[in-house]
């Protein structure tokens, strides 16, 4: 019922999406932060350690509406992300590092939901 609730699902979604579709049949690999050279992947990696923290913290009191608050505070990081590198780069290296920094984004939106199934539409 909140009103910054749906656009947060539809990035979350798509960051979710991304992922499911490119993890299939890979081996996970680990981020690797030297190779974040990008202001959006530098700021979307601090970003996200960040919320991490605030998030689990929340959950760890059950105050599941601050982690949700918390995890809102990711959103404008995974859009800047999103405008600001292409994730299906040609070095496969710098595109696996990027699906890598987005699967540890929906990792740490995996806590609350999965937001793949979350049907959010304007007015309802």
């Amino acid at each position: 019922e909140r009103p910054d609730f749906q656009p947060l699902s539809i990035t979350f979604k798509r960051v979710f999406n991304i992922v499911e579709k490119q993890a299939k049949g890979r081996a996970a690999v680990a981020l690797d932060v030297d190779k974040l050279t990008e202001p959006s992947e530098r700021g979307l990696y601090q970003a996200l350690r960040h919320v991490r923290r605030a998030v689990d913290d929340k959950i760890s009191e059950d105050d599941f509406s601050g982690a949700l608050t918390a995890m809102m505070e990711l959103k404008p990081s995974v859009d800047g992300f999103f405008d600001g590198v292409m994730v299906m780069a040609e070095d496969r290296a710098l595109r696996d590092n990027r699906i890598r920094l987005l699967s540890d984004v929906a990792e740490v939106f995996g806590q609350m939901a999965d937001f793949s199934k979350i049907q959010a539409e304007a007015g309802s």
